[in-house]
């Protein structure tokens, strides 16, 4: 009777775990893949936030890990493909980022961000968190009845940071490259405001652009910008891909050649910008001038820009 009470107890031990669920409390130093990517991505988060609190990993069972954060402590579920979801709901709407402004990121949604303070569509605001550090510069595309923002620039955000606003004007400086029949350089200089009649950004450009006769022509010209955000499409993609706009310009040019010279042209590119005052430019660019004179085109170029964006 003993032996067979002995047998039933060892038999319940061992199996006793194939059917009652686990719980088991992992350090973070344990080789665990889910808690690795949690890690990983909240510490860089925190990091783009400006923030250099301790976070204390206290315990994680059956995918749900509790840990110490801004001096409280939260449950965060942290399956396969959820680690953002789970960051964002420890991160968003959290007294610890609130400037209590009244111009600040109040709503995030799944492509943009929007606050209930009446902003001016097409104004440009920096995102600021509590130490003034910008993370972000956006544009209002939409504002009624909340404002809605688009981010031109911008690292990890969340709901509560403040808005100030950001200067319309932007300067483009590039060189245009031309191989046919042989390497021509052009440049020229664009400033823009991007707020004035946003989406169509009035433009002024000074160029110097050369042809295959070399033959070299000064214009001055005035003409519209537009801009299509990433972002609007690719919120949490990679910086590279988020923070890259499609930009499309068409100008009207008068200048000088030996005589008066009549021009236009358009231009398509992608400007990236690498932080909230600095960017650079890559695409192409179409220019036609006539002088009074001429019965055909005085040149005809297709460039290849690169350039550098400076606000």
């Amino acid at each position: 009777m003993i032996k067979k009470i002995i047998l039933f107890i060892i038999v319940t031990v061992i199996t006793f775990p194939l059917f009652a669920k686990t719980s088991v409390n992992w350090s973070f130093d344990e080789k665990n893949d889910e808690l690795q990517e949690f890690e990983r991505k909240l510490v860089k988060y925190l990091d783009n936030l400006g923030y250099d609190e301790e976070v204390d990993f206290l315990s994680y069972s059956n995918s749900i890990l509790t840990l110490s954060l801004f001096d409280k402590e939260y449950r965060a579920p942290i399956a396969k493909d959820y680690v953002d979801e789970a960051i964002d709901s420890i991160l968003l709407y959290n007294e610890a980022f609130d400037s209590k402004s009244d111009e600040k990121i109040d709503y995030f949604y799944q492509k943009t961000f929007s606050s209930t303070a009446p902003l001016k569509r097409g104004s440009l605001y920096y995102a600021l968190n509590k130490d003034g550090k910008k993370l972000a510069l956006m544009v209002v595309d939409k504002n009624n009845p909340a404002s809605t923002l688009l981010g031109l620039y911008s690292k990890k955000l969340v709901t509560g940071l403040e808005l100030k606003k950001a200067s319309p004007y932007v300067i483009s400086i590039a060189t245009g490259l031309i191989f046919s029949p042989k390497l021509i350089l052009n440049g020229d200089i664009t400033l823009k405001n991007q707020s004035l009649l946003y989406p169509f950004n009035p433009a002024i450009k000074l160029k110097v652009v050369s042809n295959a006769y070399n033959t070299t022509s000064y214009l001055g010209g005035v003409g519209v910008s537009t801009c299509l955000p990433l972002s609007t499409f690719y919120p949490r993609a990679i910086s590279l891909l988020r923070n890259t706009s499609i930009v499309a310009e068409a100008f009207i040019y008068i200048g000088y050649n030996k005589k008066v010279v009549y021009s236009a042209g358009w231009d398509i590119y992608l400007s990236n910008m690498l932080n909230e005052h600095f960017g650079f430019t890559v695409g192409f660019e179409k220019t036609i001038a006539f002088n009074k004179d001429s019965k055909y085109a005085l040149l005809e170029n297709t460039e290849l820009k690169l350039g550098v964006v400076i606000r």
